[in-house]
């Protein structure tokens, strides 16, 4: 509980819980991302419509092992400081699979709301060196297996209605806030 994965200069600390189930073998590792309109949430807690810890400890009893995350709001730093956070608690993970009991071999990520926006980021930038960042530890992939992505941001342009997405959206940059119309 609250270990630090990652600590940039002039931030707070990133940290994760992590929970193993009793297994004699490494068990599959599932990322789990907090939501908050990437201005707030923490990764202790879950969205209001679920019991404290419901889900990982559901996951648990799936022989599933979870982390959960903390990650820089888009008022303490702009995008794409969420990704290269996430990211960099997979790679973390990774690293210490052999400590922790995890199977580096299947780790999935998931996450709602902002949280499930960075998963499914994580989960299709895996190759993408460019986007990977340098912080915390550097050398084992970000990519992942799977994602759960529970009601994300998808749909940009109609997300931006929205008063808070448009607090946030300060810190995204043009091109990622509109897509060419092309893409839309």
């Amino acid at each position: 509980e609250g270990v630090t994965y990652a600590a940039e200069r002039g931030y707070r600390p990133l940290q994760l819980d992590v929970w193993v189930p009793a297994s004699p073998t490494a068990a599959p590792l599932v990322v789990w991302i907090h939501g908050g309109a990437w201005l707030h949430g923490d990764r202790r807690y879950l969205p209001e419509t679920l019991r404290p810890n419901q889900l990982f400890e559901a996951l648990l009893a799936a022989g599933l092992a979870v982390a959960t995350i903390d990650y820089r709001h888009a008022l303490e730093a702009h995008f794409p400081a969420q990704l290269h956070d996430a990211k960099a608690a997979v790679r973390y993970l990774r690293a210490h699979a052999d400590v922790l009991g995890v199977d580096t071999r299947r780790i999935g990520i998931a996450g709602e709301s902002a949280g499930g926006h960075l998963a499914a980021m994580v989960a299709l930038t895996g190759q993408r060196t460019d986007l990977e960042g340098t912080l915390g530890v550097v050398g084992p992939p970000s990519s992942v297996d799977a994602v759960v992505d529970w009601y994300g941001v998808a749909d940009i342009a109609a997300q931006s209605r929205h008063s808070e997405w448009r607090m946030a959206a300060g810190s995204f940059p043009p091109e990622v806030l509109v897509p060419p119309e092309d893409q839309l």
